[in-house]
């Protein structure tokens, strides 16, 4: 096609292209001549476009290996029970250590209607796959599987299998039990519970992007529940943000079940959920329905809570504002920078004789503090507090940073600091992260009535805003 189309070019068009120079050769043409050419490049380029989509589409319609085949499935957690011969007169029903997952392709209505949670159910015909994963058996059923329903005392065996009946959770316990998970915890358990949307971000992590969404109550507690594989245009997710754009708070009413539950981040101050495979939001029942599924109620958080939590969030310190000891968030200016091998004065003994690190005196509400930067932070540190206009100049960080210390101290951004104390007497902290911080939700904060309490000042005045 494109042979064909340069056969019947312009002339003019074709000199250009033989040209040394096409650039030289075009500038040097009177206007006409460009107009001409730039005409023809036009019509050039949408007749290239459409042969090649006509192209495709012909293939696209004569390929049928490219149509997309898809089933859909239903994947349950189910328990066997066995037989216990060892009475003579009564056959009574025993936990079977053995729990697995089946997964069910294409189900038929009436396997919908016999499939429910706490049903008891004996399955023939079942494909078995060769490998655990997570440690469970993995089943599945397809055509030939045949599902019945089992004529037994229902409360009694599923008493004796261990069936967990479902309990929502509220905020207070979801919070209670995270805080009891270590961070290395293998055993995440998956549990429901219920709560009103307050926020939905998303977070670019490496080439992947995570959505966060935050539910809260009346307590002002947070459960932060992270969904991974997601697709934007999926009609959940696009149900969630027109939930979030109700301004009446108590409509965002959310129950979720199986959110796989993590340790406490005392950072955010919140506890921490895991949207799963199995995970289900449900955005269509009413209040009033779901207080009969959870059997208790949810009381809404007011407005005024609701702005002052997500503030909080979007300056980047705990909605509970406690962290941990020795450590706090700062906000301030730069006001001195220079790299240095060594510490200054007393605190040598802070560093680490091998490490160069870069010390910052900040300055917030009429405090100084001293920051130690270590030097796999230095990036950071330069891209935020320059406004993202850092250029990397050399490979030698000190060098590299006293080059631009005039340039960080000039840029009066206003920076987020996680720090850890190493020396309170020297008012000496070690960075952690840093970030840019958001002027607008730290002046709403402190213009909220009654957002001092006694605890926040303490902190205040022990050299760290929060």
């Amino acid at each position: 096609v494109v042979n064909d189309l340069d056969e019947v070019a312009p002339e003019v068009w074709q000199e250009m292209n033989e040209a040394v120079s096409p650039y030289i050769f075009y500038s040097n043409l009177d206007p006409e001549k460009q107009k001409e050419i730039d005409t023809w490049q036009s019509r050039r380029n949408a007749m290239i476009n459409d042969s090649v989509q006509k192209y495709f589409s012909k293939s696209l319609q004569i390929e049928t290996g490219m149509q997309r085949k898809c089933k859909c499935f239903l994947r349950f957690e189910v328990r066997a029970l066995t037989k216990d011969k060892s009475s003579s007169n009564e056959s009574k029903c025993k936990k079977n250590v053995n729990q697995a997952t089946l997964t069910v392709w294409d189900p038929t209505e009436n396997q919908l209607d016999v499939l429910k949670e706490g049903a008891l159910v004996q399955i023939k015909n079942l494909a078995v796959s060769p490998s655990l994963k997570d440690g469970i058996l993995q089943l599945s059923a397809y055509k030939r599987t045949t599902i019945e329903s089992l004529d037994i005392d229902s409360r009694k065996a599923l008493q004796l299998v261990g069936y967990p009946k479902r309990r929502f959770n509220t905020l207070v316990q979801m919070n209670l039990k995270a805080k009891k998970l270590e961070s290395d915890s293998p055993a995440c358990p998956e549990l429901d519970c219920a709560g009103y949307l307050l926020k939905i971000n998303e977070v670019k992590l490496f080439n992947k992007t995570r959505l966060l969404l935050y539910l809260t109550d009346a307590t002002g507690l947070l459960l932060r529940i992270e969904h991974e594989d997601y697709n934007k245009s999926d009609s959940l997710i696009r149900g969630l943000r027109n939930t979030l754009m109700d301004h009446d708070i108590s409509k965002r009413y959310l129950l979720f079940r199986d959110i796989r539950l993590f340790s406490y981040d005392h950072l955010e101050g919140c506890a921490v959920g895991i949207w799963t495979e199995s995970t289900v939001c449900d955005l269509k029942k009413s209040k009033d329905t779901l207080l009969n599924t959870i059997g208790q109620t949810v009381s809404p958080p007011t407005k005024e809570n609701c702005e002052f939590i997500v503030h909080k969030l979007d300056l980047g310190i705990p909605t509970t504002l406690r962290l941990p000891k020795t450590t706090c968030v700062a906000f301030g200016y730069i006001d001195n920078f220079y790299a240095s091998q060594t510490a200054r004065g007393s605190l040598d003994y802070c560093i680490k004789p091998s490490e160069s690190c870069i010390f910052v005196d900040c300055f917030g509400d009429d405090l100084m503090i001293q920051v130690v930067i270590p030097h796999h932070l230095l990036q950071s540190f330069l891209t935020v507090s320059l406004g993202g206009n850092f250029v990397h100049k050399n490979d030698d960080a000190i060098r590299n940073a006293n080059f631009l210390s005039r340039k960080v101290v000039d840029s009066g951004i206003l920076c987020r600091l996680f720090l850890q104390e190493l020396d309170r007497e020297s008012d000496c902290y070690k960075l952690l992260e840093i970030s840019r911080a958001n002027a607008s939700s730290l002046a709403s904060i402190h213009l909220m009535k009654g957002t001092i309490s006694a605890q926040q000042t303490k902190r205040k005045n022990s050299k760290s805003l929060f």
